[in-house]
């Protein structure tokens, strides 16, 4: 620290300032002054051995009676030290400009001191941050340290001289300081008049003191208490460290080791950053200091500063005037895998792309390992990359395949993750049992250049020399031969991995082969248990551990040298460095030939599967689909088309399949939860996409943004959870759609019936047609929450004639085709025979979608899309007048075929429904 050079008058009118120099009361100041002299003396005769210099005669608590006027003597000392090394620094300095320019002798006055404050500033300035503590007793490397290079001490002896003397007194001013420590640890927590304790000015100025401490005082309850406390910042020792851009990685992630993980929440007065948002800011971020403050307290992930930002947050964000260096994009990636690890998919996807400057939103997994009837092949494959154009995330929390057509589709499905962009998967569970034969190097391929936390490839007798080195829990699956076994357990196997903490062996057995196979477990963990005592451990031990009927588990323990990573396992700073580490072995027996359960079709919501004759189509249906494709055919090429804004339609349902030929899907998202979270293009029961189907068939040009819900079966119906329906009308509106249209059966919950309410009076509000399929069958069984609103449009089944259909009795809404409607599937070609007023529902998002299109085509709409989507209902009315009580849409009076095949055809229907639908408002 430099010299006080304000006057008495301005330091009595700033009592609020921090003082720059340690002014001690004049009866603390002599007793430290006889302590400094007769330990200097001590040190001169017999060399730096503390421990010989007894402190019981000095008293050193009394030092403490004015500690909270100007501090202990442990400020006063520390003041010193710092003092003493600027000396040295601005002799340097002198040195320096002698030996660059030594003909120059007439520098300005005024000039020398400015150069002195700024070298006083500039001087702590470490050149490499991760350089480790250097000890001061080491005369040789701290001369080197503050004296500079040899070749520039020849041109001042007398300076290099003073420079000496100042390093013999910083050494044994230091060891004062380890010494009264080591007697005294309590004094380390006293504060000064600023109420800043001696630990909090080490930690925010120096590097080599706050390394000795940390190395040479034993962790007892004083200094951790010291670490702990708080300054008038709320800072700790901890904050202040991470603050200092001198302290080397080694140093600050022993002070992380030492304090409690309280600490590591805790957040400053003003800018509320934790430890976790200062480590991130540091000019060069450390990943191992991130990881060791992830690892210790989680929660910091989340936390938020004054700018309402998390540590991740507050890294992308950064001003792009900001140094951006590989280290933060290092530390970008680490931070990101422990929000996907630690949170789940939606409350990641909220905190990963909660500002738009940090980019658009990205799928964090890809659920496949439940397509019902359907194996991932080629054709598979290419609508993933050309029709869905999937963000996918560099980083997934799940990936989950079924069974793969063809070994080669394995290699093709990993390549398309690779072409993402993606580098990291923390689950991979891929169903590969009773599949096409091929060899492990399949496996190995399909893997390379990915990095694995858990490993799920459901192959027998799989070898792992080869595999992912990072993997940490695994599942492997066995059929009972010795030599897999064996070379599971030997030095290629599972001891290659060495961040491996779990193993999960599945055992494919026999009556015959049961007793066979457990012999067989026991030689596996007694060779692991001889090979890590060989290799890592001596003294590493096996243990069973508490298990159900058809489990055996045992743990594997052992200490091993170890980086401060924050991984798994602890370690103690005062110890040589060996970290607790163990792996979990569970064994699972399952009879041989064990298949999966399959999960048949779930029958629409309501709907009654119908077996009409295929002659007797509906006339409807017909007519409308006709009159779209005539349309399409006017439309003509691409870039016609182009020209026109697209209609968007929200399907709330169970997601859609595919490959879907000449379907259009803007964006999805699931909204399952629990271990039934699939994509939203992986359909559970193909509800969703029959109601695509019969959308597109009445509006080709649509396009789709799907929402798949949470469903469950209950009493043979279909039932949606409120939650996912809320949230999935929420996501919706978001995207901007024109037309929402759900065809659901909802679980009734009073906890969510608010939170429904108000997203349908948000879609209202924003103009959104939304319709609901009415509920078939008895409806005082179960009524239907969606009818009779004035937010949405209800919607029952019809029959070909247009009466209401006889599972289908509604008081308000409308009535479209819904019994036995004839339309053929565009995957397979074959003609099926569809009933229940969700197809009535998806035919009337259709219709809706075509009259806002045809809208669209016209050189000057006939009105606004949003004023149009809001007189959809009247527009409705429009078309089912003259049908009686029955309210059935009768389309054929203004939907004629020749108005298809022009602007003017299409401009007179438009132009008819709007003046039509005004004349019934009041």
């Amino acid at each position: 620290m430099g010299k006080d050079t304000t006057t008495p008058a301005s330091r009595r009118g700033n009592r609020a300032k921090t003082p720059k120099v340690f002014r001690p009361h004049p009866s603390a100041s002599e007793k430290h002054s006889q302590l400094v002299k007769a330990f200097e003396e001590h040190h001169l005769k017999s060399g730096p051995s503390p421990a010989e210099f007894s402190l019981d005669g000095w008293k050193i608590p009394l030092f403490l009676l004015n500690s909270h006027r100007h501090g202990t003597i442990l400020h006063k000392l520390f003041n010193d030290v710092e003092e003493e090394k600027s000396r040295i620094r601005i002799n340097r300095s002198k040195i320096d400009e002698d030996v660059e320019d030594p003909i120059e002798d007439d520098i300005d006055e005024d000039a020398n001191e400015d150069s002195d404050e700024d070298l006083n500033e500039d001087s702590d300035d470490d050149p490499d941050e991760d350089t480790e503590y250097v000890d001061v007793k080491d005369q040789d490397s701290v001369a080197r340290e503050f004296s500079g290079p040899e070749r520039n001490r020849d041109p001042n002896k007398a300076q290099d001289t003073k420079n000496e003397e100042s390093m013999r007194k910083i050494e044994c001013w230091e060891d004062l300081i380890l010494l009264i420590i080591k007697k005294y640890p309590q004094i380390m927590r006293e504060p000064d008049m600023n109420g800043l304790t001696f630990m909090h000015n080490v930690a925010s100025e120096s590097e080599n003191l706050l390394s000795r401490i940390l190395n040479e005082v034993p962790p007892v309850e004083g200094l951790v208490t010291a670490l702990e406390t708080t300054q008038k910042e709320d800072k700790t020792c901890l904050h202040l460290a991470l603050e200092n851009p001198k302290l080397s990685k080694a140093t600050i992630m022993k002070v992380i080791l030492l304090v409690d993980k309280k600490v590591l929440g805790m957040v400053s007065k003003h800018e509320k950053k934790t430890p976790l948002h200062l480590a991130v800011q540091r000019t060069s971020p450390d990943a191992g200091v991130v990881q060791l403050l992830v690892g210790k307290w989680p929660s910091a992930l989340t936390a938020e500063d004054h700018n309402v930002k998390s540590p991740y947050q507050l890294l992308t964000t950064r001003s792009s005037e900001a140094p951006h260096t590989p280290s933060h994009e290092k530390i970008i990636e680490l931070l990101k895998y422990y929000v996907i690890k630690e949170l789940d998919n939606d409350d990641a996807e909220a905190h990963l792309y909660k500002y738009p400057e940090i980019g658009p939103h990205r799928h964090l997994r890809l659920q496949l390992g439940r397509l019902v009837d359907k194996q991932i092949d080629k054709t598979f494959i290419d609508c993933l990359k050309k029709d869905l154009h999937l963000p996918l995330e560099s980083i997934l929390s799940k990936v989950s395949l079924p069974a793969l057509n063809g070994s080669e589709h394995h290699l093709e499905f990993f390549d398309y993750l690779r072409d993402k962009k993606v580098t990291r998967i923390l689950n991979l569970a891929v169903a590969d049992m009773g599949t096409q034969d091929h060899c492990d190097g399949l496996i190995e391929d399909c893997l390379q250049g990915l990095t694995i936390d858990s490993l799920d490839w459901q192959r027998e007798d799989v070898f792992i020399s080869n595999l992912c080195p990072d993997i940490k829990d695994l599942c492997l699956y066995s059929s009972g031969k010795k030599t897999v076994l064996d070379h599971w357990s030997s030095k290629r196997g599972l001891q290659c991995l060495k961040k491996l903490e779990s193993v999960k062996i599945t055992f494919f057995t026999t009556p015959l082969s049961k007793e066979r196979i457990r012999t067989y477990r026991v030689e596996f963990l007694n060779r692991m248990l001889e090979r890590k005592r060989k290799d890592r451990d001596s003294e590493a031990v096996m243990e069973p551990l508490p298990h159900d009927t058809s489990t055996r588990s045992y743990c594997l323990k052992w200490k091993e040298a170890q980086e401060f990573t924050g991984e798994r396992g602890s370690r103690n700073p005062s110890t040589s460095g060996r970290i607790s580490r163990e792996i979990t072995f569970d064994f699972v027996e399952r009879p041989k030939h064990m298949t999966a359960p399959t999960e048949g079709r779930i029958s629409e919501p309501g709907g009654i599967d119908g077996k009409g004759d295929p002659d007797n189509n509906n006339l409807w249906y017909q007519h409308m689909h006709k009159f779209s494709i005539h349309l399409e055919d006017f439309l003509g090429d691409e870039y016609s088309r182009k020209q026109y804004e697209k209609v968007k339609v929200a399907i709330i349902d169970d997601g859609i399949d595919v490959p879907f030929p000449g379907l259009k899907i803007g964006k999805g998202k699931s909204f399952c939860e629990g271990d039934d979270d699939l994509e939203f293009f992986v359909g559970a029961g193909g509800h969703g996409t029959l109601m695509a189907r019969f959308a597109q068939s009445l509006s080709p040009q649509t396009v789709f943004y799907v929402a798949r819900v949470h469903d469950f079966i209950n009493s043979g119906h279909r039932m949606c959870t409120a939650r996912s329906v809320r949230r999935a009308i929420n996501w919706a509106i978001d995207m901007g759609v024109d037309i929402i249209t759900m065809s659901l059966s909802l679980d009734y919950d009073d906890t969510e019936t608010a939170a429904l309410n108000t997203a349908l009076r948000r879609a209202q509000d924003k103009k959104i047609v939304v319709f609901c399929a009415h509920r078939d069958g008895d409806v005082a069984q179960q009524p239907n929450f969606f009818a009779a609103r004035s937010d949405t449009i209800s919607i029952a089944a019809a029959t070909s004639a247009g009466r209401p259909a006889e599972f289908a009795n509604q008081k308000d809404g409308f009535y479209l085709p819904g019994d036995k409607i004839i339309t053929k599937n565009p995957t397979n070609g074959k003609l099926t025979n569809e009933t229940g007023s969700s197809i009535s529902t998806a035919l009337a998002a259709g219709l809706a979608a075509h009259i806002l299109y045809c809208n669209e085509m016209l050189p000057k709409p006939v009105l606004e899309r949003e004023d149009l989507r809001l007189s959809m209902k009247d527009i409705f009315e429009v078309l089912c007048k003259g049908s009686g009580s029955d309210r059935f849409l009768q389309v054929w009076k203004f939907f004629e075929h020749e108005n298809a095949t022009s602007l003017e055809g299409i401009q007179k229907i438009t132009e008819q429904l709007v003046r039509s639908s005004k004349q019934l408002k009041p």
